[in-house]
């Protein structure tokens, strides 16, 4: 009878393993995720994506979940929504989300300015603005043995992307059965 008991604790003990992303882990399903959550759902729902809106600190979001074609988690995230008069406003809230995650992994990489085109480089006050046209972006990283965390801040001409997205480092066979998946649902 010990024996027994021993081996399903220990069996137990190999299958549990923390949340890679909130309460959730790689490989769920949408309704292992929904099952998660009590927030309200926002209208962006389906078999590939599902979202809730949060608040993340003080900064307003979407949390995101996507699935592959097999239907399993592999990505989620937080997608600012905040709406700023003043677009520097979205470095500050850049910055200090990044302070929190850097306390969190002390041993991640530094933050990363890419200057796609320097019109305003020497112009700390008009940053925000070369966010929105493109000319200027932010990433910071953090990579373990499951999980690549991304933070980026960046722009297109029309808008300004505040994400921290989290995504599961696959096995290159699950990945190419995914991407089966992904292949035959298009069709």
């Amino acid at each position: 009878m010990r024996r027994i008991i021993f081996l399903v604790l220990c069996g137990w003990c190999l299958t549990a393993q923390a949340a890679d992303f909130r309460q959730a882990q790689w490989g769920m399903s949408v309704n292992e995720v929904k099952a998660l959550h009590s927030g309200e759902l926002s209208a962006n729902q389906g078999r590939r994506m599902v979202e809730y809106e949060a608040k993340l600190g003080d900064l307003d979001v979407l949390i995101f979940y996507r699935f592959d074609g097999l239907g399993r988690l592999y990505q989620a995230g937080y997608r600012s929504i905040e709406d700023h008069d003043d677009i520097n406003l979205h470095i500050s809230d850049f910055q200090a989300l990044n302070a929190l995650l850097r306390r969190k992994y002390p041993q991640s990489d530094a933050v990363v300015e890419q200057w796609q085109n320097p019109m305003f480089k020497a112009k700390p006050e008009q940053w925000g603005r070369a966010i929105k046209l493109g000319h200027l972006s932010f990433a910071w990283s953090y990579q373990n043995d499951r999980t690549r965390t991304e933070h980026i801040l960046s722009g297109d001409r029309r808008s300004i992307t505040h994400v921290v997205r989290y995504e599961h480092i696959t096995e290159p066979e699950d990945a190419a059965q995914a991407g089966a998946a992904d292949v035959l649902d298009e069709l």
